[in-house]
């Protein structure tokens, strides 16, 4: 199944709105509009697991995102989802969306290690 795309205008007023409710989300503005529309969209799920487990993690260690997932649930992840939770999670850190995490940079097999600071 190809995925379809659906593109609408908005005002500036509301853009500035979503854009808010998306960042609070740590979600890109395109993944909040479609989770509102389709709640249980693959992508929100796992990357929600994600947030609460860097929220649960230990300060001052280093980490991928693939040490914070469960082995079986990261094996169910389709690698197109992974690799978007990893962009996903790379901008919101960069962007600060995300706080208290530091990247660190690449590590072995080129994924991103990631360090939680004390707040």
């Amino acid at each position: 199944m190809s995925e379809k795309i659906i593109s609408f205008g908005v005002t500036e007023k509301e853009f500035q709105q979503i854009q808010k409710d998306a960042k609070q989300k740590s979600m890109s503005i395109s993944m909040y509009c479609k989770s509102l529309i389709v709640p249980e969209v693959e992508f929100n799920k796992y990357y929600k697991h994600l947030i609460r487990k860097v929220e649960a993690f230990p300060y001052s260690i280093t980490f991928t995102i693939r040490d914070l997932i469960e082995v079986e649930i990261w094996d169910a992840i389709p690698k197109g989802i992974k690799l978007a939770i990893g962009r996903q999670f790379y901008s919101q850190v960069k962007n600060r969306a995300i706080e208290n995490i530091d990247i660190i940079g690449y590590g072995a097999a080129r994924t991103m290690r990631y360090s939680k600071k004390t707040p």
